[in-house]
């Protein structure tokens, strides 16, 4: 997977050509074994916020759509502003 990327970013932009070539390849790993979406999601809730808070709200986003571990993107689609926002999103975050 890094590796893609990394060749993408060094195609895409000089700057970061030079840094992947003197660094060397990506090594880092997930901490979580997370799906990438599940992640996605958890780092924009977790933006600007303590983690105590942002954990809180995650828990309130994801019981928001029982019977499944973590809403797919498509349930996410679904709902509605008003009910993402009710589990404490802000506006920008819907």
């Amino acid at each position: 997977m890094h590796r893609a990327a990394e060749l993408h970013l060094t195609k895409a932009d000089r700057v970061l050509a030079r840094v992947i070539r003197e660094v060397g390849p990506c090594t880092i790993r997930p901490r979580r074994n997370c799906p990438p979406f599940q992640s996605l999601v958890q780092a924009v809730i977790h933006q600007q916020l303590n983690g105590t808070a942002a954990q809180t709200i995650l828990k309130r986003f994801v019981a928001l759509f029982p019977g499944e571990r973590f809403p797919s993107p498509e349930a996410i689609l679904a709902a509605s502003d008003e009910r993402l926002r009710s589990a404490g999103l802000s506006r920008a975050k819907t």
